[in-house]
């Protein structure tokens, strides 16, 4: 298969699983079975089934702080012009 899965959407798959009561090692093998090399490790599908027992569902990625991993958006585009 040639598209790629974004992590936001590999998290709404692993959350799913949780939500059926899936183990995190079954969710890892379901999801390596469908998406081989691209499939998240089974240490990260543990620490997304651990986050949705506390209660946090969110699937989006935490903001960070420090420099951004992308030096080039409108914000410097902009900058660069003026």
């Amino acid at each position: 298969m040639s598209f790629q899965l974004s992590r936001e959407q590999f998290r709404t798959m692993i959350l799913y699983d949780w939500k059926i009561g899936l183990t995190y090692k079954d969710s890892h093998a379901r999801l390596v079975q469908a998406r081989e090399k691209q499939a998240p490790s089974a240490h990260t599908v543990f620490n997304w089934f651990r986050e949705f027992q506390r209660d946090n569902f969110s699937v989006q990625d935490a903001p960070r702080s420090g420099r951004p991993s992308r030096s080039v958006n409108e914000q410097t585009i902009d900058a660069v012009r003026k």
